[in-house]
C-alpha cells in the first residue's frame, strides 16, 4: 500500500496546532475570566479541528476500501477468465476426450 504523505502531514499539522493553542492559553497573562473564555474558545476551535480531522480520516478510509474492492473484483475477474481459458485448452486437448457432463467443480 503506498504511503500517504498528505495524511501524515495533516496529522502533524493538527498536533502542532493543538499544542500551540494549549501553550498560548496556558502562558498568556490574563485574568481568570479571560482565561476561562479563551479556554472555551480554544476548546470550540479544537472541536472543529477534530471534526475536520475525523471527516478527512473517513474520506481516506472510504477511498482505501473502495480501491481495495476494485482490486479484488479485478483479480477475481482475471482469475475466472484465466480458469475458463485453461479449461477450454484442456477440453480441446485430444487426451481428455469429450467434455465432462455436469458441474466441473464437483468430483
Amino acid at each position: 500500500m503506498p504511503s500517504n504523505d498528505k495524511g501524515s502531514s495533516f496529522w502533524v499539522f493538527l498536533g502542532g496546532m493543538t499544542i500551540g493553542l494549549v501553550a498560548a492559553v496556558l502562558f498568556a497573562p490574563q485574568s481568570g475570566e479571560e482565561t476561562r473564555e479563551r479556554i472555551a474558545e480554544t476548546a470550540k476551535e479544537g472541536r472543529y479541528l477534530l471534526e475536520d480531522a475525523v471527516d478527512e480520516l473517513k474520506y481516506q478510509v472510504n477511498t482505501s476500501v473502495h480501491d481495495a474492492k476494485e482490486r479484488v473484483a479485478d483479480a477475481v475477474q482475471q482469475g475466472s477468465k484465466a480458469y475458463r481459458h485453461e479449461l477450454e485448452i484442456r477440453r480441446s486437448d485430444e487426451h481428455l476426450g469429450p467434455r465432462p457432463r455436469g458441474n466441473p467443480f464437483v468430483a
